[in-house]
């Protein structure tokens, strides 16, 4: 089969980047077109949901950029090339590219040619603190494609094979749905405090950025977990990789923290975009990460499955969102923020309840991801079959 090779910036007919319109202006947000964030973005051939929308008034006063139905969306700030394709005329901010293809590509062939070279993708960006992936570097990528028709009985067979580990992941979702039910069920909205508990600064019931102490006589070569950021899933909120390190590498110039504390991205965009968890099976119980992690151990009157759920709560990231300093690009959400922030404090034993819920959902998930691994094999070996 003869296929065809070039340049991305000769395959499209339009690149064209995101916008945020001003958060202040309430008349661009809660309308009926979609703006999608990297969070939204999870290599979905389908977009057709997103966390928050905007009016046809900030398309109109050039706050944001359109997208039409098929535009092929990559994130291309921070976690660099996530995939998804539009559904429906769109928006999305300014972490995410779109691609709009000429007619002799398949637009959901370009979709699975991308996820084969996600890797690629990264390899292009530049090294900053942040990743980015310009527009430049988007149109030098080279593309293979085959005529119109095999490309379209490629994109089927993919997207059958696509739809079956969704579907897979999709139950893990419903789980992910169930614990923010079952925890808005027990202690209502954290940040509206609907069920009235009493309240107190973080920083009287947790201790933010702790030092080290004993741990600072600590042998040389004795042996830590590394987190750098990228280690942590924004999407599950979960510490996806440990990394092993001797202490003396890495107790200085890197953020330090111990078994059951909460991390919290402090740097845009990983922030929004939901980067958190709970340190758990750290080697020696003890761990070091990036910089841009803020610390929380929990003091007797929280405990770390309650205090992680009010940090990925939605509004929760809107509100540390707005009170950012810094620099575009390099803003952070200072420590003086979680100190003063007010927490609900319901009883313990309600937390711990909560907290058994979650370990049940551990384990659920646990079993899950062994048949979502076995349909993401047979997924990457179909990709390697065309693409490779």
């Amino acid at each position: 089969m003869n296929w065809n090779e070039d340049k991305i910036e000769n395959v499209i007919e339009k690149i064209a980047t995101g916008k945020t319109p001003p958060t202040s202006n309430k008349e661009y947000f809660d309308g009926d077109i979609n703006w999608y964030t990297p969070s939204d973005v999870v290599n979905n051939i389908a977009l057709n949901r997103s966390s928050r929308t905007i009016t046809q008034k900030a398309i109109d006063d050039n706050k944001a950029i359109v997208f039409e139905s098929d535009t092929l969306l990559i994130t291309c700030i921070g976690n660099i090339g996530r995939l998804g394709l539009t559904t429906k005329k769109s928006s999305s901010n300014q972490q995410i590219t779109g691609l709009k293809f000429k007619p002799f590509i398949y637009p959901r062939f370009a979709f699975y040619y991308f996820l084969f070279i996600q890797s690629h993708l990264m390899q292009k960006a530049n090294s900053a603190v942040v990743p980015i992936l310009n527009n430049a570097g988007l149109k030098e990528i080279r593309i293979r494609y085959p005529d119109l028709k095999t490309q379209q009985e490629i994109a089927h067979v993919l997207e059958q094979a696509d739809k079956a580990r969704q579907q897979r992941k999709a139950a893990n979702a419903l789980t992910d749905e169930f614990l923010q039910s079952s925890f808005l069920s027990l202690f209502g909205d954290p940040v509206k405090n609907e069920k009235g508990w009493e309240v107190e600064k973080l920083e009287e019931l947790a201790t933010v950025n702790p030092r080290m102490n004993e741990e600072k006589d600590l042998p040389e070569d004795y042996q830590v977990s590394f987190i750098p950021m990228a280690a942590v899933d924004d999407i599950k909120g979960r510490i996806k990789t440990f990394y092993q390190k001797q202490i003396k590498e890495v107790k200085k110039g890197f953020t330090y923290f111990k078994e059951d504390d909460v991390l919290f991205a402090k740097i845009t965009p990983c922030m929004e975009n939901g980067k958190a968890a709970i340190a758990r099976g750290l080697l020696n119980g003890i761990g070091f990460g990036t910089t841009e992690f803020h610390v929380i151990r929990c003091g007797s009157k929280i405990i770390p499955e309650y205090i992680y759920s009010i940090i990925r709560f939605q509004q929760f990231r809107d509100i540390a969102a707005d009170n950012m300093t810094g620099s575009a690009g390099q803003r952070r959400v200072p420590s003086e923020f979680l100190k003063q922030f007010q927490i609900p404090i319901p009883p313990l034993s309600l937390q711990q309840q909560f907290a058994a819920i979650v370990a049940e959902a551990e384990a659920l998930r646990k079993k899950q991801q062994e048949s979502e691994q076995e349909l993401e094999q047979l997924f990457q070996s179909l990709l390697q079959k065309y693409f490779g």
